[in-house]
């Protein structure tokens, strides 16, 4: 049995009060721009903001499962079936030709499954991605997603080299299903190492880029030929703001990296947050 019993709970009575327009224009001019764009964004304190544009379209989530990859583990955990003390010999990972934390480690370091599943969050590293996977299996990565309530989101395979082409494209999430699975985690402390760790995510180069550095973001960034994903959730003074850019058919990633940054930035003065 499952330790998270139910789907997030609905939207409580006054969530759906109207949005001000101009967050509802930022929303919808990034949406409207560009490659295919879902983007949703929802305040989990403070001043009421839920708005989406597209936001129901399966899109690649490329690393940003990993935030469900996670969410998995320490389900597992919490139900006594996986031991995040359970250590993986270094040597053991499979190879990449992409950058990895790992390299730090000699091959016969060990690290924990708890270790492997923050450094998966802070630096993307993909082998250990893949352990975690491996250790809880894709079905159960999948029941997590529709016990959150994410039923759009299917993870079909994982980060290995050969996995990140085309394959890699049927991993799908929804900017709708990835703001629910955000609130998921903040809706409980089983999941508060996983949202430590995305706060102290190293690519920040998008949702945090244009914000002070003072200011907390539980992010998880995804990649893919064509494809520049972003979510994760904002913490200010006075509101948190969960958002998620999903994004394909971008023709100039980094253009696109910069309008997350910008949206994100505009979207944090127009809730009365500082940004500088």
């Amino acid at each position: 049995m499952s330790s998270f019993s139910s789907p997030v709970s609905p939207l409580p009575k006054g969530r759906e009060a109207p949005t001000s327009p101009a967050i509802q224009d930022l929303i919808a001019s990034f949406g409207e721009a560009g490659g295919q764009r879902g983007v949703a964004a929802l305040s989990l304190r403070g001043p009421v903001v839920h708005v989406e544009v597209n936001a129901d379209r399966p899109q690649p989530g490329a690393s940003v499962m990993k935030i469900l990859v996670a969410a998995a583990v320490y389900e597992e955990a919490e139900a006594g079936r996986l031991d995040l003390a359970e250590s993986v010999v270094r040597g053991d990972l499979h190879s990449t030709v992409y950058p990895s934390i790992l390299a730090a480690f000699a091959a016969d370091d060990r690290l924990t499954l708890r270790q492997l599943c923050a450094l998966m969050l802070i630096t993307s590293d993909n082998p250990a991605a893949d352990v975690l996977i491996d250790r809880v299996g894709l079905d159960r990565v999948n029941i997590t997603a529709r016990e959150f309530g994410a039923h759009a989101t299917t993870l079909v395979v994982g980060f290995r080299d050969d996995q990140l082409g085309s394959t890699g494209r049927r991993n799908v999430t929804t900017a709708a299903d990835t703001i629910t699975i955000l609130r998921a985690l903040a809706s409980h402390d089983r999941y508060r190492p996983v949202l430590d760790a995305m706060r102290h995510n190293l690519r920040n180069t998008r949702i945090p880029a244009r914000l002070p550095d003072t200011v907390p973001v539980a992010h998880k960034t995804g990649s893919l030929t064509g494809v520049v994903n972003d979510a994760g959730i904002i913490y200010g003074r006075h509101v948190d703001l969960a958002v998620a850019f999903l994004t394909d058919e971008e023709s100039d990633p980094a253009r696109t990296s910069i309008e997350i940054a910008e949206t994100t930035s505009a979207l944090w003065a127009a809730l009365g947050e500082p940004i500088d």
